[in-house]
């Protein structure tokens, strides 16, 4: 259903929609969810409420209501009835009483404050703000001003209403105690201000009275660097004072010794002058004045004056001008939309110092704002004050969109400083963008999916540019109810249909806004679109002619293939075409493309094809949604040759498996079987002794399978067995296939020797556990003796569940292992590890063993100590007298191993064992951490002897701790007088202070491992180079790597070194060691480097006497590959002498040998000449492996060699060591046939590591290769005729060797099928097609390609045959029709019941060229259907300017006879599609033309249509291919793409970009597959825009007619314009002329005058109309520009000034600004060369066209002649020569667009330049007792009618006014008493009197006089 909003206005009603007044009647909505309301007039202060109604075409809902809202009365009155000031001591009173006359208006807050001018643009005070809603508002405040209080100030008030408005009124202040002065106050004056002089005169009065204003104002507060500045005291001319100029506010006690005071001055005349160099900038500074109080005789009385002792207030210096803020402006992506109200913000101007140090309440006097077209300019609005507001609303009215824009920003500060501010450029855009058209993707308005695919064309904005695009659907072209509007910022997008509610089948419009980047949205712009994701239905596809109406399965003919198909519908949307393709499978196209053959619903394809082959079509229907529904033929076969074969494989691998582990049980696998033209249809198999033998498993149907499994079998074991597999193709042809032999071996391998971990090194002789955890060396040996051992895997395993250190490592035929790790992967200590064999034979059976476990444990055991309780007791027995001492030690321990023994010396010196007799040794005690000893020492002790005992152990891995060794005192505990033999006591610890035993400080009582180094010692360390010392009996000593049992010079591991010394032999027998100590370190560098951390540890470990240690890396440290490490032995002959040994160095090899780059194993014959990858002899091989392996650390130990069938396996020959031999010669084999053989040599190199290469393999072949098939073309495909006479292609398939593969081909080119002897082969490698070139082909014969295979091994294969080829040389042709003209149909048949049919029967001959035309009326028709019989196609059509579809299509018969030819216009959607007259025309002339075969035309924005005139009389077309490109011979458009052969015309679809070139190519190919190509000779140019209009100009013109007799006005409208189309030109232009744009009311369209003018009839217009004139021009692809173009508005009368009104803006030098000027008609002024003039704006309907003045005198003499100032209302007459008292006129006239000038408005000035003059008559003066009157009307000599203001001030003294003072006063007489005495004196005798009089210009003269008492 159809909706749309519709919105009203009405006033609020209690009841809705009851009693309700419409102020707005309810009308569309102009948007989905909002409405724009224009030309209304509602009421202020009346409540109206919107409303909203949803209606359908018959009836609406009830509207719902908004809130109510409310207009305000603009411009609100604000009365401010009270402002006054009373100055009090300490601030300024302040009472203000505003209200607002409109009581209906609500106010929201209001702000006051106090400033210096009445715009409120200079406050005194920061803004106050009140919250009050109230309409009047009282305000009494004490306020501290920055100025003194007799300034000139006026009170402002802000007032905000809740709309938004804001009003400012500001009134003068009143100050209530006008008089009040303070006599010491000091005044800051600026000498270069012309009121100085005038100041001058007034400081010596006792009381200035109103002149205190004049002295406030001119007070100085801000200067620059020019200043000189004054201080001023009033009435302090008669006495010396001192006068400070200070920068702090206090009086000094001595101007030289305070540091604020800059310079002193003494003067009496109540003033001082100081100079500009008395000041600078960026400072503040004070005058301060000082005096003693002073006596004054007076001519009657002593006066005492007080004493002066103040400051001013201050006054600052600055020459820095304010650093401007940044500009804010109110825009849309930097463009202007509302000119009108454009807003402007800018961040305050930045003053470091200023005013606000005088209390001011900004830095920041006021900013002005320009707008200009550049920056700083202000040519577009001049500069206006703001004031201190920082905001700005400025209107632009007038400016031109696109118009760049710059706003500056002046600030001025308290010093007349100022800087500017510029805004960065802003663009003025109030229009909306050009709308322009949618586009969708396909041709037709049918969409079947989700999206929508849109192009939009034409949518432009000149002034900003388009920022998105709004679009939504709906389902009218003015509803947006179905999508609502999205944004999309491309002109290419999708449109998601997903969630929308749009339904299938029914009408929508796409509509669509253009926004600006400013935005603003264009009108809407829609486009139908019809939804249907229905596909056709039904359809069946039958092969074979459709004249038989059978469907063939088979045929014998190859060289055509014929499809038809029928019963295909589509209810919605109707077929559109049909495209079919050919391909060997259900709904392929491998053979022939898709070609679209429009509604035709049969086709032939010419081959020839593939015999064998089976060809499937199929048809794909589509409709006009592009939704298409595929239906295939059941397929049809053409084959004549049996299938390819295969080869057959055991085992699931992609090898033959010849050993199988299963006897009851075979998998079989087979690939390679193929059939080129008829498919495998199934495979057979059996299982013989004998290959194609079935005498185990007899033959049995595999189907299609390429693998099997045979079950429930029983396979002899130890014989060979064959399985043979027949394949069958379609038309039940077979070849076999049978696999290499095939033994079962159903046990796995057996452990001959267990594997093992080889302890030979790794740990102290005959122990179970080892330190070594970098290394692990594993032997093991399986046997099998069915087949051989295939593969080993290895893992490495620890105890601890989840952590496998080495797992899977994978080993050929090897029988050991060295498991090597580096530092990040050491074995961890204290866990037990065990490595796992696998063993698998070659039929995949494996077996598993384990070693024991083994335990690593690479760290010593812990260093414990001795503790108390020891003792010792002496005996003696046969041997003589000996001492028997019990100890106890603690502490060691072994966390890994445990501790196994625990090792004892006892000597009388650091590392001796004599009291020990060596050393002694004690096995662990498991059951206490305390260990203890009796032992018995070869000598009895004497009490108080110093003993040494030594105590190490070593754990269950064989490492040592280091040695516990401590000094033992015998304290005895019998009496001295007991013999020696029976003392005992007790051992004490000597903790402290022992002796060191060695130079290095060695001692026993030290911290454990460290030197007693706080003992001084006299022992000096002697080094002795034992090698070349002169002491023959010197004990030296050999140094090994390695321990005892095993030295070494090489080392593979990682982590651990070990070390044992030897004494020589020629060394003296019993030599004299103290001790040993160990390092170990990199070869050439300091010792101990690289292993120990020589900044943290000691280098040298002491050993005692023991000659072997081992030392294992901590983790983080580890030996490195490749480098050499020393064992050093530090020989203790003394305390002091000692020898160092050093052993050869040990190379750390931890890499196994390395293959060298590009060597590899060769395998052949023996001198090894060639690598032989196949061989066709079974009972020798070679091997050689030269320069193969490489060792660059240590050396190759030996070879191992290995003969096998698979790489690493040795089941034909078995691994044997070789020794250093590079060959092997292996004789007495027997090879078997298809077998491929691998060689594995491995090289172990001395660190026990080892590297295995095996060979590339060579295969042992003995058969031929098998037949294939060869075709007459180089494409694999043969064919019935070739163009060439000079070259003929073969190529070839199917040709195969098992073994080893095809080697080469051999070719020839017969012209005989079948002969027993070809000759004149020609080899060609393995290449699998050859073209023969510059042959002598001859037309119409027949020749044959030949080809014959050669195997690797030199086997030769048959000689196998192609097809035949015919030789057809003649290529297709190209035509060109030269006229059409109409023929006469035969009957003309029409269905009177519909407008949409329409058929022609008509004679046609074959070849040659028909044409049709029509045309529709309807412009949402796409296409037509033409029908000639059977032959059907869509025609596309093409829509013209007036909404016309029109069709046009070429064709060319089949055959001659008489013809149906109908064209069906689709009518579905309710759509009223008429079919206008069709004409059949045929082309009586034409000619063979290439250049010329190629007809194109642009039809739609995306498609252009291609009518191709192209045929082969010889052959007939194969094939036609058409593409398109935007440069000659390209594709870029359109690739190649396959059309029917019977198809002459075609539409091109694509992105076809507005002035784009499109160049189109044909290639036609007949059946002889010859091409020819057809190209377009100039291109077409895409036109996608409508013609450009510029250059408008319309012009009503007023002309004058007889009518009946009497003369009327009539107005003619002519336009011009020029229009322009660059691609494809214009065609036609028309005008009409309508009171609006767009409309035609006045005048009707009518074709233009030329393409670039038209001319109206005589129209009756009123004055003031204004008409529009609508041009609309059509290029030649018919698209439209209609644009507008408005006249002048027409001008038939005269201008009215009735309300005009003009000003004098008077320009006044006085003085006195303050005095009133008197209002009146005639002006007043002083200036005599400057008049200023506004007037208000002249009103004609017809527009303003200029303004002009002229300036007169009153003998009207002319000043200033007419002057034209374009349409300001302001102007200045400068440099005129005025005389005073001169009376001036000043006149204004406007002149209207249609000439007629008004009346002219006048406004009289008159000058005034001099002051009153004085008539030299005295004033009079008169006394009664108190009472005087005076009357000065004669002392003045005034001009008449000029008023005038007098001020009158009466004082006892001169300068003073302590009796009188009156200003403003109007009359000339005046009355008052005068007093006896004042303050100023006491007695009263003369009476000074002063009288101003003053012009309203300010320019005044005074009177004085004395009068007596």
């Amino acid at each position: 259903m159809e909706l749309e909003y519709r919105v009203g206005v009405s006033e609020n009603n209690l009841i809705v929609g009851q009693n309700k007044t419409l102020v707005v009647p309810f009308q569309p909505g102009t948007g989905n969810n909002f409405t724009i309301l224009e030309i209304l007039n509602f009421l202020a202060n009346k409540k109206y409420v919107a409303e909203v109604q949803v209606c359908s075409k018959q009836d609406c809902i009830n509207p719902v209501q908004s809130n109510e809202f409310s207009f305000e009365r603009l411009d609100p009155v604000l009365q401010i009835t009270k402002a006054s000031i009373l100055l009090e001591d300490s601030c300024v009173r302040v009472r203000l009483h505003w209200s607002i006359e409109d009581k209906d208006i609500v106010m929201v807050y209001y702000q006051w404050t106090l400033a210096r001018d009445a715009d409120g643009r200079k406050p005194l005070l920061t803004w106050k703000s009140i919250t009050n809603d109230s309409s009047e508002i009282t305000v009494e405040d004490c306020v501290v001003l920055p100025v003194h209080g007799h300034i000139s100030s006026y009170a402002c008030i802000n007032a905000y209403s809740v709309s938004g408005q804001s009003i400012r009124r500001c009134k003068k202040l009143t100050e209530l105690d006008f008089g009040t002065y303070d006599a010491t106050v000091v005044y800051d004056f600026d000498t270069g201000l012309d009121s100085w002089m005038q100041i001058q005169s007034i400081i010596h009065s006792s009381d200035a009275g109103d002149m205190y204003t004049f002295l406030h104002d001119n007070e100085l507060d801000f200067g620059t660097s020019k200043l000189r500045p004054a201080a001023a005291v009033m009435h302090a001319n008669e006495r010396y004072v001192s006068w400070y100029l200070m920068t702090s506010r206090h009086v000094p006690h001595d101007c030289y010794t305070d540091v604020s005071c800059l310079k002193e001055k003494v003067t009496t005349d109540g003033f001082a002058v100081f100079e500009e160099a008395d000041v600078f900038v960026d400072a503040t500074f004070y005058v301060c004045a000082f005096s003693n109080k002073t006596v004054v005789e007076r001519e009657l009385f002593t006066e005492l004056l007080d004493e002066i002792q103040s400051c001013s207030d201050g006054f600052i210096l600055d020459d820095t001008a304010p650093i401007p803020g940044n500009i804010h402006i109110q825009n849309v992506n930097g463009y202007l939309t509302d000119i009108e109200h454009v807003v402007i913000t800018w961040d305050p101007f930045f003053k470091e110092r200023g005013a606000t140090l005088l209390g001011y309440p900004e830095n920041i006097q006021h900013y002005a704002i320009g707008v200009g077209s550049s920056p700083n300019r202000d040519d577009i609005i001049s500069f206006r004050n703001t004031g201190q507001e920082t905001t700005a609303v400025l209107s632009l009215i007038g400016i031109a969109d696109g118009t760049s824009v710059y706003f500056t920003v002046n600030g001025s500060d308290h010093f007349g400083l100022s800087s500017v501010a510029v805004s960065t450029e802003f663009v003025t855009d109030t229009s909306a963008p050009k709308e322009g058209k949618i586009h969708f993707d396909q041709q037709h308005a049918y969409y079947n999916g989700d999206t929508i695919s849109i192009r939009l064309v034409g949518f432009h904005d000149d002034h900003s540019g388009i920022s998105h695009f709004n679009v939504g659907i709906g389902s009218s072209d003015s509803t947006v109810d179905a999508l609502p509007m999205t944004k999309y910022y491309s002109d290419t997008f999708n449109i998601d249909l997903h969630d929308s509610n749009i339904l299938e089948g029914y009408e929508y419009f796409v509509l669509l806004q253009a926004i600006n980047r400013a935005d603003i949205p264009s009108t809407i712009v829609s486009k139908r679109f019809i939804l249907d994701r229905t596909p056709p239905c039904g359809g069946h596809v039958l092969d074979g002619n459709w004249e038989s109406k059978i469907d063939l399965d088979y045929q014998s003919d190859i060289y055509t293939i014929h499809a038809h198909w029928k019963d295909f519908s589509d209810i919605e949307s109707h077929i559109d075409y049909f495209n079919v393709g050919l391909g060997t499978d259900h709904y392929a196209t491998d053979v022939q493309s898709f070609i679209n053959v429009g509604l035709k619903q049969d086709i032939i394809w010419n081959g020839p094809f593939i015999p064998g082959e089976k060809y499937y079509a199929t048809v794909e229907s589509c409709n006009k949604a592009g939704l298409c529904t595929q239906r295939s033929s059941d397929g049809i076969i053409l084959d004549n040759s049996p299938p390819i074969i295969g080869r057959v494989q055991a085992g699931s691998s992609v090898r033959h498996s010849r050993y199988l582990p299963l006897n009851t049980s075979l998998r079989l696998q087979w690939a390679g079987f193929e059939d080129p033209h008829s498919d495998i249809d199934h495979f057979e198999v059996c299982l013989g002794r004998q290959k194609n033998m079935c005498d185990i498993v007899p033959s049995f149907n595999a189907l299609l399978q390429s693998y099997m499994i045979k079950s429930n079998i029983s396979l002899p074991i130890k014989t060979p067995i064959f399985a043979t597999v027949w394949a069958f193709n379609g038309v039940g042809m077979n070849v076999s296939s049978a696999s290499d032999a095939i033994l079962v071996d159903i046990t796995a391998p057996y452990n001959k020797i267990k594997p093992s971990i080889m302890l030979d090194y790794n740990t102290i002789k005959d122990k179970t556990s080892q330190w070594e955890k970098s290394i692990i060396r594993v032997f093991w040996d399986f046997l099998d003796d069915e087949s051989s051992i295939y593969s080993h895997e290895l893992s490495l395993f620890t105890h601890h569940e989840g952590h496998t250190p080495v797992e899977k490592v994978h080993l050929g035929s090897e029988k050991q292992y060295t498991i090597n790790l580096d530092g990040n992967n050491w074995l961890h200590n204290g866990d037990t590890y065990f490595v796992v064999i696998t063993s698998c034979n070659a039929a995949g059976l494996c077996s598993t063993e384990r070693t024991n476990d083994i335990l690593i444990d690479s760290t010593p055991p812990h260093q414990g100590g001795l503790k108390p309780q020891m003792l010792w007791e002496n005996y003696r027995d046969t041997s003589g007298l000996h001492s028997t001492v019990s100890l106890t030690w603690y502490g060691f321990y072994d966390q890994e191993s445990s501790i196994d023994r625990y090792y004892v010396t006892v000597s009388r010196y650091f590392s001796k064992q004599e009291l020990s007799g060596g050393v002694l040794i004690r096995n662990h005690d498991n059951t206490s951490d305390e260990q203890h000893g009796n032992f018995t020492l070869t000598e009895a002790l004497n009490p108080n002897d110093l003993i040494i005992v030594s105590v190490w152990t070593v754990n269950s891995v064989g490492l040592n701790s280091s040695v516990a060794r401590v000094s033992l005192f015998s304290l005895s505990s019998m009496p001295s007088s007991v013999i020696i033999e029976n003392q005992r006591g007790i051992l004490e610890l000597e903790k402290h202070s022992c002796d060191v035993h060695f130079c290095n400080k060695d001692c026993t009582c030290a911290v454990v491992g460290k030197p007693c180094n706080a003992v001084e010692t006299n022992m000096s360390c002697v080094e002795i180079d034992a090698f070349n010392t002169t002491d023959s009996d010197l004990t030296k000593f050999a140094v090994f790597g390695g321990l005892q049992f095993q030295p070494l010079t090489l080392t593979a591991s990682s982590a651990c070194l070990a070390g044992h010394w030897m004494q020589i032999e020629h060394s003296r027998k019993d030599p004299d060691i103290h001790r040993f100590e160990w390092s170990i370190g990199i070869h050439n560098q300091p010792y101990g480097e690289g292993v120990f951390d020589l900044q943290k540890e000691f280098p040298w470990v002491d050993i005692g006497l023991r000659q072997e240690f081992v030392h294992c890396l901590p983790i983080n440290r580890s030996l490195v590959h490749g480098e050499l490490y020393d064992i050093y032995v530090k020989t203790w002959y003394g305390p002091s002498a000692f020898a160092i040994f050093t052993s050869k160095p040990i190379k750390v090899d931890q890499t196994s040998p390395s293959l060298r780059r590009g060597r590899y194993i060769i395998e052949g014959i023996d001198d090894c000449a060639t690598d032989h990858d196949f061989i066709d002899w079974t009972d020798e091989i070679s091997a050689c492996w030269s320069g193969v392996f490489s060792e660059q650390q240590s050396y190759i130990q030996h070879y191992l060699v290995a003969l096998g069938t698979s790489p690493n396996v040795d089941d034909v020959f078995a691994s044997e060591i070789i020794g250093l031999n590079t060959n092997i010669s292996i004789g007495n084999l027997t090879l078997e046939h298809a077998v491929k053989y691998y060689f594995t040599v491995t090289a172990v190199n001395t660190a026990g590591l080892h590297t295995s290469l095996s060979s590339d393999g060579f295969i042992v072949d003995t058969t031929p290769p098998t037949n294939g098939v060869v075709f007459n073309t180089i494409t694999h495909r043969n064919v019935a005729y070739q163009s060439s006479v000079t070259s003929l292609g073969l190529s070839w398939h199917g040709f195969q060797d098992h073994c080893s593969g095809i080697k080469s081909y051999y070719v020839a080119v017969e012209n005989q099928e079948s002969s027993h002897l070809y000759r004149n082969f020609t080899l060609i490698g393995l290449k699998t097609s050859v073209t023969f070139k510059d042959v002598d082909l001859i037309p119409g014969s027949v020749y044959y390609g030949v080809v014959k295979a050669i195997d690797a091994a030199g086997h030769e294969s048959d000689v196998i045959v192609s097809p035949g080829v015919i030789i057809d040389p003649t290529p297709p042709k190209g035509y060109d029709c030269i006229q059409f003209e109409n023929i006469v149909a035969i009957e003309l048949l029409e269905n009177s019941e519909d407008t949409w049919t329409k058929t022609i029967v008509a004679q046609l001959d074959k070849d040659a060229i028909y044409r049709i035309e029509g045309s529709i009326e309807n412009a949402f028709v796409d296409s037509v259907i033409l029908q000639i019989n059977r032959f059907m196609t869509r025609i596309p059509t093409v829509l013209n300017h007036k909404q016309f579809s029109e069709f046009s299509y070429t064709f060319m018969p089949i055959e001659n006879r008489t013809q149906n030819i109908t064209i069906i216009v689709e009518n579905h959607n309710n759509f009223n599609n008429i079919l206008k007259q069709i004409h059949l025309q045929n082309c009586t002339s034409f000619m063979e033309n290439k250049s010329k075969a190629l007809h194109v035309r642009q039809i739609r924005h995306d498609s252009v249509a291609v009518t191709a005139m192209i045929k082969d009389k010889e052959s007939d077309l194969k094939k036609v291919q058409i593409g398109a490109g935007t440069t000659p011979g390209g594709f870029q458009i359109q690739p190649l793409t396959a059309i029917h052969a019977d198809i002459m015309s075609v539409v091109i679809k694509g992105h076809l970009v507005h002035a784009m070139k499109v160049y189109t190519t044909v290639i036609a190919e007949n059946h002889a597959g010859l091409r020819s190509v057809f190209q377009s000779t100039e291109p077409i140019i895409i036109d996608h825009t409508s013609p450009l209009i510029t250059d408008l100009e319309a012009s009503a013109t007023v002309v004058f007619v007889n009518n009946s007799g009497e003369i009327a006005s009539r107005v003619k409208v002519n336009a011009t314009w020029n229009v322009l189309d660059d691609e494809s030109d214009i065609n036609q232009c028309t005008c009409s002329i309508g009171m609006l744009p767009n409309k035609d009311n006045v005048q009707d369209q009518w074709y233009a005058d030329t393409l670039s003018s038209c001319e109206s009839n005589l129209l009756q217009l009123k004055h003031g109309d204004k008409v529009y004139v609508n041009i609309k021009c059509v290029n030649n692809v018919e698209l439209a520009t209609t644009t507008t173009v408005a006249s002048n508005t027409v001008s038939m009368d005269f201008i009215t000034s009735n309300q005009v009104t003009v000003n004098i803006l008077p320009v006044n030098e006085g003085v006195f600004s303050t005095i009133p000027i008197t209002e009146g008609p005639t002006k007043i002024q002083s200036n005599t060369t400057l008049v200023q003039i506004s007037w208000s704006e002249f009103e004609d309907t017809s527009g303003i066209d200029f303004y002009e003045y002229c300036i007169s005198d009153d003998r009207n003499t002319t000043i200033v002649d007419w002057t034209n100032v374009q349409l300001k209302t302001v102007a200045s007459a400068r440099g005129l020569t005025l005389h005073n008292s001169e009376t001036l006129s000043v006149s204004v006239r406007a002149t209207n667009t249609g000439q007629h000038r008004s009346e002219a408005v006048h406004a009289s000035l008159f000058t005034i330049s001099e002051p009153p003059a004085l008539s030299g008559s005295p004033m009079l003066v008169s006394r009664n007792e108190h009472h005087i009157h005076i009357n000065w009307e004669q002392a003045f000599d005034t001009l008449p009618e000029i008023p005038v203001v007098y001020s009158l001030v009466v004082g006892s003294k001169e300068g003073f006014t302590d009796i009188l003072d009156i200003s403003c006063y109007t009359g000339h007489t005046y009355d008052f008493v005068a007093p006896s005495s004042t303050i100023i004196s006491p007695k009263i005798a003369e009476l000074f009197i002063t009288v101003t009089c003053a012009y309203p210009t300010g320019i005044w003269s005074v009177y004085r006089t004395i009068f007596t008492m």
